[in-house]
C-alpha cells in the first residue's frame, strides 16, 4: 500500500482533531506495521491451504480460486470474508493428511486452544455492543471458527439468523463442523457478497488488523447493515496492556531479533486509539464509540502457552527445535510472574470495542 498523494489526504475539516502531519504519521506507521504481520500471516495461509487441499475432495467443497491465486501473507485467521456451497450431506473428516501423518491445521489449533484462552470471553461483549436481539439477521465478518457467530445465534432465537463469513476455508471447515445450522460463507471483508441494508447487526472480532484494506472493509460493513443499526468491531488494545505477550515479545527480540518478535506484535497494531479512529474516519465514520475493556488470557501452563503460540501457530517455520528449547528454558524463568498456584497462566488482555451506527 503506497502513501497517499497530498491531494488525496483528507483536509482538516474532515479530521477536525487531527493535523495533517499526524494523519500522515499514522498512515506511515500503518504501512510499517503491516510488514510485521507478514510472517505471522504467511504461516496461516500455508497451513490452511495445505490442509484444505486434501479436504476439499472429501467433503465436496469447491476449492476457492482465491486460495490458489492470492500470495501467501495477505490475510489471516480473522481474515475474512465467494461462497461456500450448500451444507447438506457433507461429511467432515478428522485432520489426517494424505501423507499418512496425523497433523493439526492452524484452524483446529485456533478453535481448541485460542478460543478458550483468548477469544471466547469477547464474543458476548461484542454481541452486546451490537445490540443483537431476537429475530435479528446478523453478519459476523472474519468469523474464524465461529465463536462470535455461535454466540449471536443463541441471541437471535427465535426467528433470527446468522451468517459467518471468512476468507479461509480451513476456518470455515471447523466452523461448519462445530455449528452446522449457521450459514457459513467464504469471501473477503472488502467485497461483502450481500445487498445493501441486509443485516440488523454486523460484528467482527480481532480481524480488522489483518484485513488488506481496513477502511474499505469498514465501509462494506456499514453498507450491509440497516439504517439505525449497529456495527461492532473488536481489536486488541496496545501490547503494553497485555503484559504476558509484551514479555514474550521482549524475550523473542532478545533471543532471536526484532524481525521474529514483530510477528507476535502483529495482532496489537491497532491498539493506538488515534490510529484506530483514523481508519474509521477514512471509511467515512467520524465519531465511532471506542470502549476499552479488560479481559484475561488463560493457558494451562507456560509450556502449553509457548508451544501453542510459537510452534503451533505464529512462528512454526521460523524457530527450529533447538531454538524453541532455548526459548522455553528462558520463558520458564521470565514468565513466572504470570503463573498461578495451580501452574496455569493468566494475565490481563485488553481490547477496544468500536461501535458505529448507520445513519
Amino acid at each position: 500500500m503506497l502513501l497517499r498523494s497530498p491531494s488525496s489526504v483528507p483536509d482538516n475539516n474532515a479530521y477536525p482533531r487531527m493535523q495533517l502531519t499526524a494523519y500522515r504519521r499514522i498512515q506511515e506507521r500503518r504501512i510499517q506495521e503491516r510488514t510485521y504481520a507478514i510472517s505471522f500471516i504467511a504461516v496461516l495461509h500455508r497451513e490452511f491451504t495445505e490442509v484444505d487441499e486434501a479436504r476439499f475432495v472429501t467433503i465436496g467443497f469447491r476449492r476457492p480460486r482465491s486460495l490458489d491465486t492470492r500470495p501467501a501473507g495477505v490475510y489471516c485467521s480473522s481474515i475474512s470474508s465467494g461462497v461456500l456451497p450448500a451444507r447438506a450431506g457433507h461429511t467432515l473428516r478428522g485432520n489426517m493428511s494424505e501423507r499418512g501423518q496425523v497433523t493439526r491445521s492452524a484452524a483446529e489449533v485456533y478453535e481448541e486452544f485460542f478460543i478458550p484462552a483468548l477469544f471466547a470471553q469477547w464474543a458476548t461483549r461484542v454481541a452486546q455492543a451490537a445490540t443483537i436481539g431476537a429475530g435479528h439477521r446478523v453478519l459476523d465478518v472474519a468469523c474464524g471458527t465461529g465463536v462470535l457467530a455461535r454466540t449471536a445465534a443463541d441471541l437471535v432465537k427465535p426467528g433470527g439468523s446468522v451468517v459467518g463469513l471468512d476468507l479461509n476455508a480451513g476456518m470455515l471447515i471447523v466452523a461448519e463442523r462445530t455449528a452446522p445450522d449457521i450459514e457459513w460463507r467464504q469471501g473477503r471483508a472488502e467485497v461483502l457478497p450481500f445487498d445493501d441494508e441486509s443485516f440488523d447487526s454486523v460484528v467482527s472480532q480481532f480481524g480488522l488488523m489483518f484485513f488488506e484494506d481496513p477502511p474499505k472493509a469498514i465501509r462494506e460493513m456499514m453498507r450491509v447493515v440497516k439504517r439505525s443499526a449497529t456495527v461492532a468491531v473488536a481489536v486488541w488494545a496496545s501490547l503494553d496492556t497485555t503484559p504476558g505477550y509484551a514479555a514474550v515479545v521482549s524475550l523473542l527480540e532478545r533471543l532471536f531479533g526484532k524481525e521474529i518478535a514483530d510477528a507476535l506484535r502483529a495482532p496489537f497494531i491497532l491498539g493506538d486509539t488515534e490510529a484506530l479512529k483514523s481508519i474509521f474516519a477514512e471509511a467515512g465514520v467520524y465519531n465511532p464509540a471506542i470502549v476499552t475493556q479488560q479481559g484475561t488470557a488463560r493457558f494451562s501452563s507456560i509450556q502449553s502457552w509457548i508451544y501453542t503460540d510459537i510452534k503451533g501457530w505464529t512462528l512454526a517455520d521460523t524457530i527450529d527445535d533447538r531454538q524453541f528449547q532455548i526459548l522455553l528454558k528462558e520463558a520458564n524463568q521470565v514468565l513466572q510472574p504470570f503463573v498461578m498456584a495451580d501452574g496455569s497462566v493468566a494475565f490481563d488482555a485488553s481490547a477496544h470495542i468500536v461501535t458505529a451506527t448507520r445513519n
